[in-house]
């Protein structure tokens, strides 16, 4: 099947007399054209989601050639399926396909404009210089489209990732993970949530001592109650995490006599998914850690049971790090999200 693109040879590295150069630098200026039956570029620096075309379509220009389309992508959520074929001058915005995925085009004396068929909102809008039609993406209620802004904007993924901090930021991006790597920049991240939120005391001392292998330590903690109960009624969770891999397991309920029996089904779950027996269960001296019933568990399951000194949390630092962490991080997220301070 052939693509056409009559408009992108036709003014092919030449520049009109209204001073508009249209030459395959010229990257950030999109022209609508009506008589293009895709999204067409000549790079695919702008766009996300950039895949390998699989297909058999070729582009056809206006002196009958025929150009190689190698790849495509998205420019937003308006403006997907966008062929990339290198020898293309000029990008293309299709008028049919945008008109398909339902956008209203308008055209005047002054310019042209995309807009949302449903909502109205503008999408995109551009001057008209000559008798052609330039789109402009720099109006604020494109930020969806304006992927070379927006996308590689280490601040934006900053918040949608949940505020991590800068090494975990930069690797993801160096390595390509957030979209173009090539765009990625290194500004320092100055976050006043991350302030707010996860300001703390001096750290404590590490205890040192690390297991050989999964499950021979397991650090436990009980957290609540909430002020602010959720829609299950839960006030307390309750952490257990492996001092091998550091991974971790967080169950929610509504009582502190509840934390006997998950940690009964976590006992289960251990054993049917990993084959694995915990030899020792680390927490503070709460009493429901102490109880009969739970000390009588432990002590038939063979579980060495292992408690800090009351009042001193430092001594079970592993699992106060991580209810310590898991609460930044929500902290944070209503922060940033300008929930009442009631949260």
């Amino acid at each position: 099947m052939i693509i056409s693109a009559f408009s992108a040879l036709g003014i092919s590295g030449k520049k009109d007399k209204f001073n508009f150069p249209l030459d395959s630098t010229h990257n950030k200026q999109w022209l609508m054209d009506s008589a293009a039956s895709n999204h067409m570029t000549s790079s695919e620096n702008e766009l996300y989601n950039v895949r390998k075309y699989m297909g058999n379509q070729h582009i056809r220009v206006a002196n009958s050639n025929n150009l190689l389309i190698l790849s495509i992508g998205n420019l937003g959520s308006y403006f997907k399926n966008i062929f990339v074929s290198p020898k293309l001058s000029t990008s293309l915005l299709s008028v049919g396909q945008m008109v398909e995925n339902d956008c209203e085009i308008h055209f005047d004396r002054h310019g042209g404009c995309v807009q949302d068929q449903v909502s109205e909102k503008v999408i995109a809008k551009g001057p008209k210089v000559g008798r052609l039609f330039p789109i402009q993406f720099s109006i604020p209620s494109i930020n969806s489209c304006a992927y070379s802004t927006v996308i590689n904007n280490p601040h934006f993924w900053h918040k949608k990732l949940g505020h991590p901090n800068s090494n975990v930021l930069s690797h993801l991006m160096k390595h390509g993970y957030l979209g173009n790597k090539n765009s990625f920049s290194t500004e320092f991240l100055d976050c006043s949530s991350c302030k707010l939120g996860k300001s703390k005391a001096l750290s404590f001392s590490s205890y040192g001592s690390r297991a050989s292998k999964c499950f021979e330590i397991i650090h436990t903690d009980v957290w609540g109650v909430s002020l602010v109960i959720c829609h299950a009624q839960y006030k307390y969770f309750v952490t257990f995490i492996d001092d091998f891999s550091r991974f971790t397991w967080i169950y929610f309920f509504q009582s502190k006599t509840d934390v006997f029996s998950t940690f009964q089904a976590f006992i289960v779950f251990v054993k049917n998914q990993f084959f694995a027996h915990i030899k020792i269960l680390r927490s503070d001296s709460g009493g429901e850690y102490m109880s009969k019933e739970f000390q009588e568990y432990l002590k038939n399951k063979e579980i060495l049971s292992q408690r800090s000194c009351p009042y001193t949390p430092q001594q079970n630092e592993v699992a106060e790090r991580k209810n310590r962490h898991l609460l930044d991080v929500v902290r944070t997220l209503l922060i940033d999200s300008s929930v009442p301070t009631r949260f």
